[in-house]
């Protein structure tokens, strides 16, 4: 998916998405009831393959902040380079509601909230760069997100955040762009 299939794509879930923005946290749910589950899948074939998986699971503290834990594992295989590296670790993230719903504050029904989304990432890049220097890396990441909802539970999140240990083991460059799926 190129980058303008992408951003009609996420213009036509904001402003197409249900009505039904998620507000089931405000009636008091059951601890149960607040987790949540997602994560981001992404890979690319060609004379590069690509694979990467970072299941997360988080906990909805509050109707406006939520936090959690997820796994990251990343593949990448050149047979014209002789190339196979292999990334994996964890991270910590948050995120705080800043606007729960646009439709609240512009009467446009755009069903879709702002976020500041934080997480730190550590991961072992030995292999991926085939260094035995290097062996983790944390990525501290901070940043903004919009959420849109897709039903009672689920959303999907668009984020751009900066990288504050940009170097050159590190995976993600600046601006991150990220997309997660979570319900």
């Amino acid at each position: 998916m190129n980058l303008k299939q992408l951003i009609i794509v996420l213009v036509a879930g904001i402003f197409f998405s249900q009505a039904s923005y998620s507000q089931y946290l405000e009636n008091d749910p059951k601890p149960s009831q607040r987790i949540f589950y997602g994560g981001n899948f992404g890979m690319s074939f060609g004379s590069v393959n690509y694979i990467e998986v970072s299941p997360l699971v988080g906990y909805r503290i509050t109707d406006r902040l939520s936090a959690g834990i997820g796994l990251s594992y990343t593949y990448v295989g050149s047979k014209q380079y002789d190339y196979n590296g292999h990334c994996y670790g964890g991270s910590a993230f948050a995120s705080f509601s800043v606007i729960k719903n646009f439709a609240n504050i512009i009467p446009l029904n755009i069903n879709a909230g702002l976020l500041i989304y934080g997480e730190n990432i550590l991961l072992n890049v030995a292999n991926y760069y085939h260094s035995s220097d290097i062996k983790w890396v944390n990525t501290p990441l901070l940043g903004g997100a919009i959420q849109i909802p897709v039903s009672h539970r689920s959303y999907l999140m668009l984020m751009v955040l900066y990288n504050f240990n940009e170097t050159i083991y590190s995976q993600y460059s600046n601006p991150v762009i990220k997309i997660s799926f979570n319900f």
